[in-house]
């Protein structure tokens, strides 16, 4: 696997900005963090609804009145109203505030841990696969668009890295060979699935967001999130059944599993190679 620079580790806002400038660096990209987890929230539940998620303004959908500026600060605007619309009829689910505070931690640690194309690129990632899902959390959908898109800022990442114009972790061989590997794998598993059960194990869209989460770490890394995912998964899928609100012909949302730790371990996988 390529390997990245020695010196591509220090080049992250520690050196760019120093010491003084650290501290306004994070705080920017906290804040962005946040606009962007507001953003990946709305688009998600705007998609399931089959509407307009990027020009569409922010409305409540308790009395259809369209949101104010205070009311559409991410974080402060939830703590502000207390998780309530001003009107009342409407009460926010914590996912809200839980989704913009993560998306500001996570943007946060990408320009503290990373350097800038692979802070920049898994930025841009993160929104894709935030919005696939929480799509896939509220509806068992994930889509095609959306994770076309993250693969092919994958590709096109790994492609300038491998033609020496920026740093990345992965050459353009790894990330093809990541993406066909990624989606054949569940594909397989899923073709024995059916032909013991009768019926799948995964959606079509599960195939598609491994061939993405392979673009980006690679065949190996990818399997291990696979792997990671179908261990949170059947921790979850034991939950709920020792709760008794699921069985063992419960369908679980494997693209919330597989997105959640893709988000977790991003930051630190640049590091291991």
């Amino acid at each position: 696997m390529t390997g990245m620079p020695e010196t591509s580790v220090a080049m992250t806002s520690h050196t760019l900005f120093g010491p003084a400038g650290l501290g306004f660096t994070m705080a920017l990209s906290l804040a962005l963090g946040a606009c962007v987890g507001s953003f990946v929230n709305a688009s998600a539940l705007r998609l399931v609804r089959d509407e307009d998620f990027i020009l569409a303004r922010s409305r409540c959908r308790g009395c259809d009145r369209q949101l104010g500026v205070l009311e559409n600060l991410p974080v402060l605007g939830f703590l502000r109203n207390a998780g309530k619309c001003l009107c009342g009829k409407n009460n926010l689910s914590p996912r809200y505030l839980l989704t913009e505070l993560l998306f500001a931690l996570l943007l946060a640690s990408y320009c503290l841990a990373l350097p800038t194309a692979q802070a920049i690129g898994f930025s841009l990632v993160a929104i894709c696969l935030g919005i696939a899902l929480l799509t896939d959390l509220e509806a068992m959908i994930l889509h095609p668009a959306i994770l076309v898109i993250a693969g092919g800022i994958g590709l096109a990442f790994a492609g300038a890295g491998h033609a020496g114009l920026i740093t990345w972790h992965i050459d353009i061989t790894e990330a093809i060979g990541g993406g066909v590997t990624g989606a054949l794998v569940p594909l397989v598993i899923n073709a024995g699935y059916r032909f013991f059960r009768g019926q799948s194990g995964f959606g079509a869209g599960d195939f598609w967001l491994c061939g993405v989460i392979g673009i980006w770490f690679g065949p190996l890394a990818g399997g291990a999130v696979f792997l990671l995912a179908c261990n949170l998964g059947a921790v979850a899928g034991l939950y709920l059944i020792s709760r008794k609100q699921a069985s063992g012909q419960t369908r679980l949302p494997f693209g919330t599993f597989l997105g959640i730790v893709f988000l977790l371990s991003s930051n630190a996988y640049p590091f291991l190679f």
